[in-house]
């Protein structure tokens, strides 16, 4: 039940996220633009949350930055490809790809990192 809960939250919140965001590309057609700020708030949230102490900052090494690399640059590649392509077509096409994100995520992690469940 709790995992149905959080996966209708996240495609709910996809949902108005590309909403808003096909509005605003009708309105500024910048998506790299447009893209890379969102990016930068959500990353500036999670360093005043963490120097705020509201929430408690990782333990982390240099190994664990090095890992996290190529997984942050995949994301940024996949969040700055996802709005690129809505200023593209219509927003329903899109959502429809972004839907199947979480399959596609399993399938990564079960053919290229050989991780199972």
């Amino acid at each position: 039940m709790k995992i149905g809960l959080y996966f209708a939250t996240w495609w709910s919140l996809n949902v108005v996220f590309n909403f808003y965001n096909k509005k605003v590309l009708n309105a500024f057609s910048f998506p790299w633009l447009t893209s890379t700020p969102s990016l930068a708030a959500g990353s500036l949230i999670m360093l005043v949350s963490w120097a705020t102490k509201m929430v408690e900052a990782p333990k982390t090494d240099v190994e664990f930055w090095k890992t996290l690399f190529s997984v942050a640059l995949a994301h940024t590649i996949g969040h700055v490809a996802a709005t690129t392509s809505m200023s593209k077509v219509a927003g329903s096409f899109t959502h429809i790809i972004k839907s199947a994100e979480p399959a596609f995520s399993v399938l990564v992690s079960r053919f290229f990192l050989s991780e199972r469940s």
